[in-house]
């Protein structure tokens, strides 16, 4: 039984690894998830949290990008996204994501005031500020208005995924000097 769970464990490991979960032996998963939905004899679970996102930008490439970027990650779940911040209010109350990735500049209502009307209103809502401006200056204003964190567009590829799971633990995320 140790070989099987230490077999079923390396699967799920390398497969997740490669940021896709194929089934291959159809009897060894669904005794794999038996194990890990009874847990009765005393054998240690995991559950991956799953943090439920919404992508705020008015360049739907931008967005995409985004959606791409994250549904790659297992503990990530892109819950929707908006065009504008008058959008992403609306959005923020309508699907209660964990946390936003919010632009700065964006039409009929930008990022900071959209970020400020969220966190006044759903206050366990954090708001990552997701800016292609001066990082500090950026930070300050997206600091002021009640973001949790602020990002560079250019370092997002690197940046974006620990930024956000620092933020949903309701930890600051911003630049240091």
């Amino acid at each position: 039984m140790i070989q099987r769970i230490n077999t079923v464990i390396s699967v799920v490991y390398f497969y997740r690894s490669i940021r896709k979960l194929f089934v291959v032996d159809w009897r060894g998963a669904a005794w794999f998830m038996a194990m890990l939905a009874q847990n009765s004899s005393g054998m240690k679970t995991f559950q991956t949290k799953i943090i439920r996102v919404l992508i705020v930008d008015d360049q739907e490439f931008i967005r995409k990008a985004l959606r791409r970027l994250l549904e790659i990650q297992p503990s990530f779940n892109v819950c929707g996204e908006a065009r504008d911040g008058i959008e992403a209010v609306q959005k923020a109350f309508e699907l209660k994501p964990q946390v936003i990735v919010m632009d700065i500049n964006m039409p009929n209502l930008d990022g900071l005031e959209a970020t400020r009307r969220i966190r006044n209103e759903l206050s366990d809502v954090e708001v990552l500020i997701f800016t292609q401006y001066e990082l500090l200056q950026a930070s300050q204003a997206a600091e002021n208005a009640g973001a949790r964190g602020c990002v560079s567009k250019s370092e997002a590829a690197r940046e974006l995924v620990p930024a956000l799971k620092t933020v949903c633990e309701h930890r600051p995320y911003f630049p240091t000097v």
